[in-house]
């Protein structure tokens, strides 16, 4: 399981602000297959406290680990030059929707400059 993750090379997608639906099938592939998913599709369990059942108490365990192992994954996975605009949190779900709102919010601000320009250059023709 280490060794896949510590094998990522240039061939891997690393999200570069503009793949994210590339980007994020790469990863639920990947830790998928390393068995670590489960902070990606499970909602965070309570944390246990003494009195929890043992049930409970390995539950967060698992989704624990999954989280801290899934949030070192998509770190490795972010091109250099987005690492420094890359979300504050330590919750794989609230990493994962706040990339992809970045993504959108992206797209829209291209899509706005590319109108603005259009309309720019439609009113500066004679």
């Amino acid at each position: 399981m280490i060794s896949t993750i510590s094998n990522m090379n240039a061939n891997d997608i690393k999200f570069n602000g503009q793949n994210y639906d590339d980007w994020v099938e790469y990863v639920k592939l990947n830790v998928g297959l390393l068995g670590f998913d489960s902070a990606l599709v499970l909602d965070e369990p309570t944390k246990p406290i003494d009195t929890s059942l043992e049930a409970d108490k390995k539950l967060w365990e698992n989704w624990e680990r999954s989280n801290r192992l899934m949030m070192s994954f998509l770190k490795l996975s972010i091109a250099f030059n987005v690492k420094p605009s890359q979300p504050k949190t330590g919750n794989v779900r609230e990493f994962v929707a706040e990339i992809k709102k970045c993504t959108m919010t992206n797209i829209m601000d291209k899509f706005v400059v590319a109108a603005l320009i259009d309309d720019y250059l439609i009113e500066s023709t004679p």
